[in-house]
């Protein structure tokens, strides 16, 4: 996984400052950048508020420059504490009234490869996944890890990679073959087949409704499919069928893997569920494209992938598929 520039935002809450702890490890494998940022908040109405009671501070002039200080000290003080000196990037503060425009903003614009973030911030709703973490999530351009608290490299062993079948829910599995090399762990490759949720336009995407084992091996198909075209991967996916086992093999860095792979098949009500109760009960971390059937109406993000972030309780990486543009909300 290419995560040499890393964005870390953060409240200074406990839930926030809890993934400097995680990133350690991001920089020991992968020799990564990491800047810190935070977003001192402002309301127009609080200003505006000011203004007109006489209050005897300018806030632009004296205020906000005294805050942005602050702040800069807090993330120096956090960067000695949390991040080696070799791997100290910039110490970033701005103010904005919105936090999660400033992040994608900064994140987008700054040749980062990664956002790094706590799931849950101040009071535990100020980064709740469905505000600010929903909204950075819904609008980066690059791969988000959020997370309620960082979580253990050695029990990181099940890697979860929700699937639909289409092509651009693929992209997160370069991604995910990465990070189950680096941690020695297996990739279980989920699909939730839907049954009163079908509509017309995925009926020429599926096998049979009510035959699993047709689904299954249409799964495993597209996933041989996929690292095929891919050659730049340089991943081959190896089948046994005499013995019901799947990996997939490749090189990383100029060392040779083997990641075991099991296909799940869930039949249910909505997809988002079945993702959110398996990942809870089996998954160590999740990884999932933010895009769906590109093209149709149905969309991971806005509906799938927005309601697992809102919903599980491991850690969630999502991918932004290439070649996707989303308006503003």
């Amino acid at each position: 996984m290419k995560a040499h520039h890393i964005l870390i935002p953060t409240d200074f809450s406990e839930q926030s400052i809890s993934v400097l702890k995680l990133a350690n490890s991001f920089v020991e494998d992968l020799g990564s950048t990491i800047d810190l940022m935070h977003v001192v908040p402002v309301t127009k109405y609080f200003a505006e508020s000011f203004a007109h009671i006489g209050y005897p501070y300018d806030l632009e002039k004296e205020l906000y420059p005294k805050a942005l200080n602050v702040a800069h000290k807090k993330l120096e003080s956090l960067a000695k504490k949390y991040i080696k000196k070799e791997h100290r990037g910039k110490m970033i503060t701005i103010i904005e009234r919105s936090p999660s425009n400033a992040i994608t903003h900064q994140a987008n614009s700054g040749k980062y490869d990664l956002i790094l973030m706590s799931a849950k911030g101040e009071h535990a709703t100020e980064f709740l996944r469905g505000s600010v973490t929903e909204k950075v999530i819904r609008h980066s351009e690059i791969p988000v890890l959020s997370m309620d608290e960082p979580f253990d490299e050695k029990g990181l062993k099940d890697i979860m990679v929700p699937l639909d079948l289409s092509e651009v829910s693929f992209q997160s599995l370069p991604i995910a073959v990465q990070l189950a090399q680096m941690y020695n762990a297996k990739l279980t490759l989920f699909h939730s087949v839907e049954l009163y949720a079908a509509d017309v336009e995925m009926i020429p995407l599926y096998p049979p409704f009510d035959n699993v084992e047709a689904v299954r091996q249409s799964l495993l198909n597209k996933v041989e499919d996929f690292l095929a075209k891919r050659k730049d991967l340089n991943f081959k996916f190896v089948r046994d069928e005499k013995e019901d086992t799947f990996s997939i093999d490749g090189t990383f860095d100029g060392k040779a893997f083997s990641i075991e792979v099991i296909p799940e098949i869930s039949k249910g009500f909505s997809a988002n569920r079945d993702i959110v109760e398996y990942a809870n009960e089996h998954a160590d971390l999740i990884i999932m494209s933010t895009h769906g059937h590109t093209g149709l109406t149905r969309l991971f993000l806005g509906s799938t992938t927005e309601q697992v972030a809102q919903h599980i309780h491991v850690p969630l990486l999502t991918v932004r598929p290439s070649k996707v543009k989303e308006t503003k909300k």
